[in-house]
């Protein structure tokens, strides 16, 4: 190899597969892993699939916990947890696909003319003027 060539980058390639997850493309990732848009093998139910980069045992134990507790929760509000498990050494959980904007997206739409715009419009509402001021 010359002196020239490109370094590779230090990136999990990816899975085709994790349990019985058939994996599509990369939705997102960051420090803690990688989420991904999966299909059910069986019911080609689609789900949004975390992998987690553990770090340490007592990390990979807490994420366990945390997993196995969320998995038992059914409210509304919250993203319901369908399956889990470890491929090799590679944790995983599998999650109802949310559509929609992104955390990024709403952010730069919050911050955008229109965002602050709308945001002034709910800063007056919840604090009008006091009647003494109105004409």
């Amino acid at each position: 190899m010359g002196h020239d060539a490109p370094l590779l980058e230090n990136k999990p390639s990816q899975p085709e597969a994790l349990g019985p997850y058939r994996i599509q493309r990369v939705l997102g990732q960051g420090g803690m892993g990688v989420v991904y848009l999966a299909h059910h093998r069986d019911t080609q139910a689609p789900v949004a699939l975390k992998t987690i980069r553990v770090t340490s045992e007592s990390l990979f134990a807490s994420i366990r916990w945390e997993v196995r507790a969320l998995s038992r929760l059914q409210h509304p509000g919250v993203v319901r947890i369908l399956g889990h498990g470890i491929s090799g050494d590679q944790p995983w959980y599998a999650m109802e696909l949310v559509e929609g904007h992104s955390l990024h997206q709403l952010i730069a739409r919050y911050w955008s003319a229109e965002g602050r715009a709308t945001q002034a419009m709910w800063s007056n509402l919840r604090s009008p003027e006091p009647p003494e001021k109105r004409p």
